[in-house]
């Protein structure tokens, strides 16, 4: 994909931290067959976990971009407008198990969406490391496109 985001235009400031685990890199592909029948999937292969902050605007005000997107859900058309969060690759440990970060480099920025068709909501189920749920997938709420990204301040204490 050629689709970057320059973070140094816009000075965009990290706050909040949050975790996220579940951005497609091909949503159009539908999962294995019996993926959804396996009681110890992790997730998807070859896919980085991600842990997203919010993003504070800087002094450079992005305008809205009208997109067309299709997922599994359909083809839309809908506008962006602010960068809301940005999601780094991420090492995890868990369960005495580490999954490195594959693509570190490879990181996500979230616009808000601001308009966009009426959307039917959909019973899902999801299935990860986790759990697995079913959940109702509503309106949409985020666009989120591959990007790269360098610290333009000071860096923080490296964590353990």
């Amino acid at each position: 994909m050629n689709t970057t985001s320059k973070i140094l235009a816009g000075l965009l400031t990290v706050a909040t931290l949050h975790s996220a685990y579940a951005v497609a890199q091909d949503a159009a592909a539908p999962p294995p067959p019996d993926a959804m029948a396996v009681p110890n999937l992790t997730g998807p292969e070859g896919l980085d976990h991600f842990q997203c902050y919010r993003l504070m605007p800087g002094p450079v005000a992005h305008a809205p971009i009208s997109i067309v997107t299709k997922d599994q859900f359909g083809k839309q058309e809908i506008t962006i407008a602010q960068p809301i969060m940005l999601c780094n690759p991420t090492t995890k440990a868990h369960k005495g198990k580490v999954f490195e970060a594959r693509n570190p480099k490879a990181h996500l920025i979230c616009y808000s969406i601001t308009k966009q068709p009426a959307h039917p909501s959909r019973a899902i189920k999801t299935q990860n490391q986790f759990h697995a749920r079913n959940y109702i997938a509503g309106q949409r709420s985020m666009f989120c496109a591959p990007s790269y990204k360098s610290q333009i301040g000071p860096k923080g204490e490296p964590l353990d």
